[in-house]
């Protein structure tokens, strides 16, 4: 009875101006698979720095002639759908809206396996419409591994440039570059992301190891880990309070350091957050940012206990002036609105009317809802999780 007459309560208040919004539950909306097929692909890569052989990266991307189906259900059944996808040579899709797809670099714990045991979370990202690639190599550091994510990441945008190439004119560079990463792969995804500087459009490390890199860090910041991780403290006393960009640090609770083995449940939020800064999608701005009445959000999963602890700064729910999260929305006068990132360093580049106009391949129009190098991973270990 008190369930149903809150839920009344919301709904009404939803319908009021400027009243909490309540919106599908994030699961409904993230945690499927997307609209697209799934393939993989091979680079091999020259290496930028030091002094050896070049090395691959794995590469998972839209298209309409991979394997389909539903999201995996356990650990074997990801591992073995991961490994189905092996040596492929599908064409990559076109991407719905034009504009080409926006491209994502993954961090794994290169101690503990390879790529392809993190393939589901991948090709989950990629069924959304995005490509995503992870180095191939195995027992490096995490600097070392940042590297190589960083050359991936150069080889494919060489590979949007050149004709007869696989993702020729198939990449939405326009939108920044999206970082994720695990464990020793979370602080190499720090690394990353601070070595892409003005480059990144959006950071995502899991239950990871700390880095020294994380200061300067240009793009938002999203930290995941669980009340059962003992870095959850180290995350907390070393990243958390080293990124200076807008960022969110969400703990799940009972999540242990082994969690975010596929299946991820981390994977729907991951996904969240790059569709909110790759792709202009608004809703998810709701989930990640909005307050405890949107339905879903993060603030009312720390209600509901399924959250432990979630910690944003900014500390305002989603409201104007979005910029202060990192994106810059637009609403024009019939209705629409657009969303693009508005980081303080991508403002000081471009005009302000630049920046709140939509270009070419950018981000995409819908219905208004709303009215660099240097130092290091701290742990220069192997890791084990």
């Amino acid at each position: 009875m008190a369930v149903s007459l809150l839920l009344a309560l919301l709904l009404f208040s939803a319908a009021l101006p400027g009243g909490p919004r309540v919106v599908g539950a994030l699961p409904a909306t993230y945690a499927q698979q997307g609209a697209y097929a799934v393939a993989t692909t091979v680079l091999t890569v020259p290496r930028s720095e030091g002094i050896g052989l070049p090395f691959q990266c794995t590469v998972y991307f839209p298209t309409n002639a991979g394997a389909g189906g539903g999201r995996c259900t356990d650990v074997a059944t990801c591992y073995l759908q991961s490994m189905s996808m092996a040596g492929q040579d599908h064409p990559v899709a076109s991407a719905a809206q034009g504009g080409g797809f926006p491209l994502v670099a993954f961090g794994l714990n290169t101690f503990i396996s390879g790529q392809e045991v993190y393939g589901s979370t991948m090709r989950h990202i990629a069924s959304h419409g995005f490509v995503v690639a992870a180095t191939n190599s195995r027992y490096i550091q995490p600097a070392a591994e940042a590297i190589e994510m960083v050359d991936c990441i150069n080889a494919l945008e060489k590979q949007q440039r050149e004709a007869g190439s696989k993702f020729f004119q198939k990449l939405n560079l326009e939108v920044g570059v999206g970082v994720l990463g695990y464990s020793q792969g979370g602080a190499a995804s720090l690394d990353t992301a601070a070595r892409l500087g003005n480059r990144c459009a959006a950071c995502i490390t899991q239950h990871a190891q700390p880095s020294m890199m994380a200061s300067q860090i240009k793009c938002p910041v999203f930290l995941h880990s669980g009340d059962q991780d003992s870095l959850t403290g180290i995350m907390r006393a070393m990243i958390w309070s080293g990124v200076r960009t807008p960022k969110v640090f969400a703990i799940m609770r009972g999540a242990h350091h082994l969690t975010p083995v596929p299946p991820s449940p981390w994977d729907p939020w991951s996904l969240a957050w790059l569709m909110l800064y790759q792709k202009g999608d608004a809703n998810a701005g709701q989930y990640i940012w909005g307050s405890a009445a949107t339905v879903g959000s993060l603030r009312s999963q720390q209600m509901s206990g399924k959250m432990s602890e979630v910690l944003f700064d900014p500390t305002t729910p989603w409201s104007v002036p979005y910029t202060q999260y990192g994106v810059q929305v637009s609403v024009t006068s019939d209705g629409m609105y657009t969303v693009a990132p508005s980081a303080a360093n991508q403002e000081q580049q471009q005009p302000a009317a630049m920046a709140s106009a939509p270009q070419s391949g950018g981000f995409p129009s819908m219905m208004s809802p709303l009215g660099g190098g240097g130092g290091g991973s701290m742990f220069g270990f192997p890791s084990f999780g």
